[in-house]
């Protein structure tokens, strides 16, 4: 039952994440990756909402977990492509872009987390 939760989780999180950011980049039409950066952010906000409701509340389910946590979430925030985004556009000669990109990314999903949780603990 556990890998089956990651799996059915984590397909479901990928096909969110390429849904999401390739209709964040064809509407702003940017050299800067924001679907990523977007996916990252609201990745991270959502853990930090989740991971803390599933604290508060006492469901300690492995299965629970694996599911939302690890497969659903683990699959859409997208920091293995944030980085290789980041390296491509240091190849491309964009290195503010990369370092927006990698600064930016790291603040913003920080905050998100704690935003997340601050949430999370209101409700």
């Amino acid at each position: 039952m556990k890998w089956l939760a990651l799996m059915v989780g984590g397909g479901l999180g990928a096909i969110l994440r390429y849904t999401l950011s390739i209709s964040v980049d064809q509407r702003m039409a940017a050299s800067f990756p924001l679907g990523t950066f977007a996916v990252n952010v609201l990745g991270c906000f959502v853990m930090g909402i989740l991971a803390t409701w599933l604290d508060q509340r006492g469901i300690s389910s492995p299965t629970v977990r694996l599911f939302w946590v690890t497969g659903l979430l683990g699959a859409f925030t997208t920091f293995s492509a944030f980085s290789f985004e980041t390296i491509k556009l240091i190849e491309d000669g964009k290195m503010l872009h990369a370092t927006a990109n990698a600064a930016g990314s790291v603040v913003a999903c920080v905050f998100a987390v704690m935003a997340g949780i601050a949430v999370a603990r209101a409700l």
